[in-house]
């Protein structure tokens, strides 16, 4: 710890200066009431001046301190190089253990920080912000009854992956939890951005699940959730040019966020993408053997730029959900069996003697595009664009065994567009297909979130007007004497068609609707012979 102040001969105010640095093995409380407490690796530092704004700058001169002396004559010590450009710094991280009750148990690493940071703005405005980060690694915890959930089973003194959770637990479970929260405020002086405040955020998780449900499973695993915004913009300026872009200047503007005695988190978040929040993760929903959802889900929210189909381009907030290896089943399960005997129950093992509807394969993505404030001429306008898939309908509700009766490869997609007068709504739909400008193909498609590092694109053809399309087969057999099978598709579009001499025609949503069905049909059927009466 360092003590500094102006000397007696100084002309300037009077003030001081305190910086410290400390470490510990261990902390633990006592006295506290249905509260166990305890920390180990735990470090502080603090650089701060009695004015609340200048501190000392001990990063190209550190100050070594002595911290006492050793049997062999050696004197151990510690140094202080505070990067002085960080402002008042107060920083403390630990691993810790926290106990309430039965109630609440969390363990892991934790780290805080409060320092002044230099950022840039989405719209290149340099702002100087003083800056409140708090993180966690590998964070497990636990809330509910009848606890605690992680139990020392095989009393080895520890508490891993070895050991079996306590199975009373009742409550909520978080494991393998990883985040970064950093708060901005800006600097006195800065009267453009006086208003405004920031935030953002960053965090993944292996697991958070209810446990202690008889035959309910409610649990979302493989968790991603990232977060940039901003408050405090003025009425008529675009909130997506005024968040932090922790991107800027090739990644060198990323945070750091302590998140425990020695590691960091990093906030990386592109300001080009606007207020932006996007959580994805991998879901299971079961009740007993009567009802099941399984899959990956992502919701995002961020700024997109779209082409129109007339060839306008339009800055618009997108707020989008999609999903992906989807499954659900309704009826008397389970749904899916290990029926090769295994010990893994594959997508494609379908309990044969399961009732119900089950359906599988399941990929959609949905997207609302609204435009940015800016964007007058659009106010009162919006889009809506859908695609998806279903691998297989299995429609098990009652049938009897000879009867089966299978749907399959179904899709939709629809692409519209809302606000427009209905002779220009087709040239207003979204384009997301490839078109040639100055030469060059360019892709208007827009990729979204589907689940934790996987996403779906939206490619469909705004040539082709507003768009309602829908396909699929079906297949059912009877007992082998009866057999059909065949596929459907209808569209309602307003394609352009080329004629014979060469010229284009386009069609108009007030014209006669496009629909295209086909189908093909086999039947297969048996007759028994049925001997005559003899005379």
């Amino acid at each position: 710890m360092a003590f500094e102040k102006l000397p007696a001969t100084s002309t300037a105010s009077p003030r001081g200066w305190v910086s410290a640095t400390a470490t510990a093995k261990t902390a633990e409380e006592f006295g506290l009431p249905l509260m166990d407490a305890k920390a180990k690796r735990l470090s502080v530092q603090v650089n701060a001046g009695t004015d609340g704004r200048t501190v000392v700058d001990y990063k190209n001169a550190p100050l070594t301190i002595p911290t006492g002396a050793t049997g062999a004559g050696t004197v151990p010590s510690m140094a202080i190089n505070f990067d002085g450009s960080l402002g008042t710094l107060i920083r403390a991280a630990a691993d810790i253990e926290l106990q309430v009750a039965d109630f609440f148990w969390v363990s892991g690493s934790v780290g805080f920080e409060k320092s002044t940071r230099d950022v840039v703005l989405a719209d290149g405005t340099p702002v100087r912000a003083d800056m409140l980060a708090f993180g966690g690694r590998d964070l497990r915890a636990f809330a509910g009854l009848n606890g605690p959930y992680w139990v020392d089973s095989n009393l080895d003194g520890k508490i891993d992956g070895t050991d079996t959770p306590n199975g009373r637990a009742f409550g909520l479970v978080m494991e393998d939890v990883d985040f970064g929260v950093a708060l901005f405020t800006p600097v006195a002086g800065q009267a453009q951005v006086a208003d405004l405040k920031w935030g953002a955020a960053t965090a993944t998780a292996g697991r958070v699940e209810f446990v202690g449900l008889p035959d309910i499973t409610i649990k979302v695993s493989n968790i991603g959730l990232d977060i940039n915004l901003v408050v405090g913009t003025p009425a008529n300026v675009d909130d997506d040019t005024k968040v932090i872009n922790f991107a800027a200047d090739e990644g060198r503007r990323a945070i750091n966020v302590i998140n425990g005695p020695s590691s960091t988190i990093k906030i990386d978040h592109d300001g080009r993408l606007g207020q932006y929040v996007r959580a994805t993760g991998d879901v299971e929903l079961r009740v007993g053997d009567f009802f099941e959802v399984t899959g990956s889900l992502g919701f995002e929210r961020r700024a997109q730029t779209v082409r129109l189909a007339d060839g306008s381009q339009v800055k618009t907030e997108l707020i989008s959900v999609g999903g992906t290896n989807l499954s659900a089943f309704v009826g008397i399960g389970p749904y899916r069996k290990d029926l090769n005997l295994d010990g893994k129950i594959a997508n494609d093992e379908v309990n044969p003697d399961a009732r119900g509807l089950g359906v599988s394969g399941v990929e959609f993505g949905l997207a609302l595009f609204q435009p940015e404030s800016t964007e007058t001429a659009y106010a009162g306008k919006r889009w809506t664009t859908l695609t998806g898939s279903i691998e297989r309908v299995d429609a098990l509700v009652g049938l009897p065994d000879d009867i089966k009766l299978k749907v399959h490869s179904l899709g939709i997609d629809i692409n519209l567009a809302h606000g427009f007068a209905p002779a220009d709504a087709d040239s207003k739909v979204i384009d997301f297909g490839t078109r040639t400008v100055d030469g060059k193909d360019v892709s208007g498609a827009v990729e979204i979130a589907t689940g934790t590092g996987k996403s779906l694109q939206l490619a469909l053809d705004g040539q082709r007007g507003e768009l309602i399309r829908a396909a699929g087969g079906m297949e059912i057999d009877v007992a082998g004497f009866f057999h059909a099978s065949g596929t459907l598709a209808i569209e309602k579009s307003a394609p352009d068609f080329k004629l014979a001499d060469g010229k284009t025609v386009e069609t108009a949503s007030t014209a006669p609707t496009v629909s295209t069905a086909t189908a093909t049909v086999r039947l297969t059927s048996m007759m028994r012979s049925i001997p005559r009466r003899s005379g």
